[in-house]
């Protein structure tokens, strides 16, 4: 079955690069985000954290966040919870990966309801045997 989590991609396409409040601080520099917007967007999303605790993370005076804040702080940079998540553990996926178009669709699927899901499990199931079977030939 194709039903994939980030935790579960081959460890080769992870690598150690940036520590959290240098993520934290690149991510809101690209996004041109503040503390504060960055505050305001996890809260509007349901998620509790202040823009002094992202303060915190982005000084690097906090670094073990508790899974919730993690949340809230992906959900306030606009970035996938298993990316932020990763960066916290010391692991982050290679330029390659967050690029690709794998990443772009996965981050689609987890968007959509369950039933979605589902239905459209079935045609990556099909794809992941194509995608095998031509393996196989090489």
């Amino acid at each position: 079955m194709l039903y994939l989590t980030v935790s579960e991609l081959d460890c080769g396409a992870l690598m150690s690069k940036e520590i959290p409040q240098d993520y934290v601080n690149r991510i809101m520099t690209e996004s041109d985000l503040t503390h504060r917007a960055v505050a305001q967007r996890a809260q509007t999303l349901g998620h509790k954290i202040s823009a002094g605790y992202v303060h915190n993370l982005a000084s690097g005076q906090i670094d073990n966040p508790s899974v919730q804040l993690v949340q809230a702080l992906a959900a306030g940079l606009g970035r996938p919870e298993e990316e932020v998540f990763l960066v916290f553990r010391g692991r982050q996926l290679v330029e390659d990966y967050k690029d690709s178009l794998f990443a772009a669709l996965w981050n689609e699927y987890k968007a959509l309801p369950a039933p979605d899901q589902r239905e459209l499990r079935i045609v990556l199931q099909m794809l992941q045997r194509e995608i095998q079977r031509r393996l196989l030939k090489a």
